[in-house]
């Protein structure tokens, strides 16, 4: 991503180019990072309130209706499990 564009970025939109999957998948990891340091101080609250819905729109789409197996939820819950550690560090 040019330097002008990232610029131009709010945390808010940022954060969504960063749970959408379809945006996610085309940027390698330096645009990832480069996202995520817009706004150290914000971020890390806006992926944190935001990764539940992210989960459960990927679970709407993978199939119509499915209940959340026990392996998606051990995902999410070690999801959590890392971010709070992050918040230790």
């Amino acid at each position: 991503m040019e330097k002008a564009k990232k610029i131009m970025l709010h945390p808010f939109t940022a954060c969504m180019k960063l749970m959408s999957s379809k945006d996610f998948k085309r940027m390698d990891f330096n645009e990832q990072l480069s996202l995520f340091f817009i706004d150290i101080s914000l971020m890390p609250l806006l992926v944190f309130e935001n990764y539940l819905v992210n989960f459960s729109c990927s679970i709407n789409q993978a199939s119509i209706n499915r209940e959340p197996s026990l392996d998606d939820l051990r995902k999410v819950a070690m999801a959590s499990d890392f971010m709070s550690l992050g918040d230790n560090i």
